[in-house]
């Protein structure tokens, strides 16, 4: 079991509770961590390593090798795909001739506010080859029609902290730029006010390479009790967070690099139906295609948190390992 922060909750809650939850001065180490374990979870988690996002998949390096299918035993890759994560695949048969079924894992470090992430599709062995390579291609539910968005299981498991229980953040592709989604622009910069970014159309660049939209669930039953005090909520409320991220690549020259890679996320966090949290998170970082060498990235985010009654609360943000700035309505 991953080591998990204990708050003083039951003390912490009254104190709040008898104050009329007005907080003022600043804000305590217990009170801001517990904000970030629930409402940061994205930030977090993409600053445990200076290396890309995490992704559940088959190291494209092997691909582009070509793996002999199916595979004969599990085939594990260590610090892939970032430091202190490994990564387990295996393509085993199916029913219909050609076609495979990849399953791909990747566990987390102890300190991480992630614990597994598992991704499941299936590809059709073109030729065929005997081997999975970068002309197989993957293919939707009925196993037929090619779709590069299809997954039968895309998901990443967070650790409970301060309260609250593990979650599993379930994932769609929704769009590449093989369908409709057309290239988009650079997404390091820009507004960090969700409704100004949810409601606008992202700016394109014919030059991308590369870019996605991806939508997830993620729920909380009976979220931390610091949390539910300060916002007024039910302590047994179940928060639900539905979120969008997207991501994209460009050339660029920079140095030693030659693309730039990034991405932006908006998430709304829901009680009960009400509204708790309003959360944009941008990143970037730089990489040669060349050489697989990559900067440290930045990431930024902010969350606005509303009370039970809708109001604005308070505002957190964040860069990087900075500490929490938090102002308060």
């Amino acid at each position: 079991m991953k080591p998990v922060r204990i708050v003083s909750a039951l003390l912490l809650l009254a104190v709040l509770l008898f104050s009329g939850c007005q907080i003022a001065g600043s804000v305590s180490d217990e009170n801001r961590d517990a904000l970030e374990g629930v409402f940061l979870q994205t930030h977090l988690g993409e600053v445990e390593s200076d290396q890309p996002s995490s992704r559940a998949a088959v190291p494209w390096a092997d691909i582009s090798e070509g793996i002999g299918i199916p595979t004969v035993s599990t085939v594990q890759v260590s610090n892939y795909p970032e430091k202190d994560q490994v990564t387990s695949y295996t393509i085993a048969s199916t029913s219909t001739s050609g076609v495979y079924k990849v399953t791909v894992g990747t566990t987390y470090p102890d300190y991480s506010v992630r614990a597994t992430a598992t991704e499941v599709y299936y590809i059709l062995d073109n030729a065929p080859t005997g081997t999975y390579g970068v002309e197989d291609q993957v293919l939707a539910a009925d196993l037929s029609t090619v779709d590069s968005r299809y997954r039968e299981t895309m998901e990443t498991s967070y650790v409970s902290s301060f309260g609250g229980s593990d979650t599993v953040r379930y994932e769609t592709i929704a769009d590449d730029i093989n369908h409709s989604l057309a290239k988009l622009d650079s997404l390091s910069g820009g507004s960090m006010v969700y409704g100004t970014v949810s409601g606008s159309a992202l700016a394109e660049n014919a030059a991308a390479l590369w870019s996605s939209k991806v939508t997830y669930t993620q729920s909380a039953e009976g979220t931390a009790n610091v949390v539910a005090a300060i916002l007024g909520f039910s302590l047994s409320a179940t928060y639900t967070t539905t979120g969008t991220r997207y991501y994209t690549e460009l050339p660029v020259t920079s140095g030693a690099y030659d693309r730039q890679s990034s991405s932006l996320w908006f998430e709304e966090t829901k009680a009960d139906g009400k509204l708790v949290a309003q959360t944009v998170t941008r990143e970037y970082y730089y990489f040669s295609s060349s050489s697989g060498d990559r900067s440290l990235k930045t990431v930024r985010t902010r969350t606005i948190l509303y009370d039970s009654d809708g109001k604005k609360n308070l505002q957190l943000e964040k860069e990087g390992y900075d500490a929490s700035s938090m102002s308060f309505y």
